[in-house]
């Protein structure tokens, strides 16, 4: 009896910890996308140009990018639970910051500093989750956590333009401190405390160098679709600082014997297929998120507030599939899991690729509810399969490079994607354009087409404005098929994935 006693108050307590980080890192998600409804609310209270404000969201992910590596090294140094507890404490102050500023320089200061305190959060969280749960256990844990991160992202952005379209965009910034000091609450009293360790002597020459060459490629994928990539001196020197730097990190940790990343980790194969998929989901993953937004207000003329309502069914699709996902992984081969999500995303990119101009919410609505429930069906398998077999020692560092690699390739995918549309719609414009010529016997028809006529300013500005929107339209297409793609691509290489 007071085994079965014992047993149940341990059960409690890891229960309890684990709502702890999974709060943390619902409210560090919820923050991440929470700007991007409100830029506009921004650019216009704060009186700056868009290419302006888009720094704000750039510094953040670079401040983000350059946090994450010293995951493992700050945890060793002050234990995770005192780490957790600076890490949410900072960012809350911070986010509350960002309500009060008056300049644009002030808001990209505490935009910095927000993103760089939360940084550890996701590979805290993901560290607690393996070290509190047994192996049966661990993927439900890990459909819960992810759960907690879907809401974040999905709910955050429709709250705040709701709020910033109420009141202002700064009360926005201000519903996240509730939140963040809640999770700070729970943090100090439900997480378990773990041991500091003296960790090995810190490598700031590898710090420093990953440093630059993480910087440069995040501005390198930032900013290169505005400044047009390699043909900008900017970007160029971007490029060149970013590969000094790295090649001279990689040369140096090889012959450094406490490197600031564990390269041991790179010796199990679950965890280097895990990585080179993650590359790929969280690509596919965002692209739609930012780009039909993108769609429907240039195409359909959409709101803001509408556009935040038509994200919420796939949020909800994601958060069943993850429960479903988290019951499946442990009476079901993984590997099967994920490559029939990685399907299922595939055809549902498919269907978007064939979008018109005529497109409906029911048009978006199946696709995107089909696109959460795949995510959910690679993600935790693909989470199953990368910590099962990894050396616990190593699980700090395999989190944290799986935070770095996620929020890399988010970026590059959005960057790549921003670049795809614009050559498609500059390359289609320019087609489309030398088929509108005057003597072609279609613009003779007496229905359909009467109304433009090319003598005049009027007729020309409507076939101009008709021209740029199905220009358009292919582009997006062209982004929705390389979707289709780089969904299929990683197939053949998950059955090399041990089980």
């Amino acid at each position: 009896m007071k085994g079965e006693v014992q047993r149940s108050h341990t059960t409690l307590s890891q229960w309890l910890s684990f709502i702890a980080v999974v709060l943390a890192s619902a409210v560090y998600a919820s923050a991440w996308t929470l700007p991007n409804a409100v830029l506009p609310q921004i650019q216009g209270g704060l009186s700056v140009s868009m290419d302006e404000v888009s720094w704000a969201v750039t510094a953040s992910v670079v401040a983000g990018a350059i946090g994450i590596p010293l995951t493992p090294w700050l945890s060793q140094r002050f234990g995770a639970k005192r780490l957790m507890m600076a890490t949410l404490g900072t960012f809350s102050t911070a986010s509350a910051m960002v309500g009060t500023v008056s300049t644009f320089e002030e808001l990209i200061i505490w935009r910095v500093i927000a993103a760089f305190a939360g940084a550890p959060i996701l590979a805290l969280s993901q560290s607690v989750i393996l070290e509190t749960f047994e192996v049966s256990k661990r993927s439900l844990a890990f459909s819960l956590w992810s759960i907690g991160i879907t809401s974040g992202w999905v709910f955050s952005p429709a709250v705040g333009a709701w709020l910033a379209d109420l009141v202002s965009w700064r009360l926005a910034f201000f519903s996240i401190v509730p939140f963040g000091f809640i999770a700070f609450f729970f943090c100090s009293i439900f997480m378990t405390p773990s041991l500091a360790q003296r960790p090995a002597r810190f490598d700031w020459t590898g710090f420093l160098t990953l440093v630059i060459a993480l910087t440069m490629i995040q501005l390198l994928v930032n900013r290169g679709h505005r400044l047009d990539w390699f043909h900008s001196t900017t970007i160029i020197t971007f490029s060149v600082v970013g590969l000094a730097a790295f090649y001279l990190y990689v040369i140096h940790t090889l012959h450094c014997r406490t490197p600031f990343l564990n390269w041991a980790v790179f010796r199990d194969r679950n965890l280097v297929i895990g990585l080179c998929i993650t590359l790929i989901y969280a690509a596919i993953g965002l692209i739609p998120m930012v780009l039909l937004p993108m769609m429907l207000t240039q195409l359909r003329g959409v709101e803001v507030i509408t556009l935040g309502v038509l994200s919420i069914p796939r949020g909800v699709a994601q958060i069943i599939g993850l429960i479903f996902a988290g019951l499946l992984v442990n009476r079901i081969d993984p590997r099967y899991l994920l490559i029939s999500g990685l399907v299922v995303f595939s055809a549902s990119s498919w269907y978007m690729a064939h979008y018109n101009m005529n497109i409906g919410v029911w048009d978006i609505f199946w696709p995107t509810v089909s696109q959460g429930l795949s995510l959910a069906f690679i993600w935790i398998p693909l989470l199953a399969l990368i910590y099962a077999t990894i050396d616990p020692l190593l699980r700090t560092y395999a989190a944290t490079l799986l935070s770095l690699t996620y929020s890399l390739s988010s970026s590059l995918g959005v960057a790549l994607a921003v670049t795809i549309l614009s050559r498609s719609m500059q390359i289609n414009h320019e087609e489309i354009g030398a088929l509108m010529v005057p003597l072609r016997k279609v613009f003779h028809f007496e229905n359909g087409f009467d109304y433009w006529h090319f003598d005049s300013l009027t007729s020309l500005l409507l076939i101009e404005h008709e021209m740029t929107l199905q220009a358009y339209t292919l582009g997006y297409g062209n982004v929705f098929f390389a979707l289709v793609i780089c969904s299929l691509v990683p197939i053949p290489f998950v059955m090399l994935m041990k089980r």
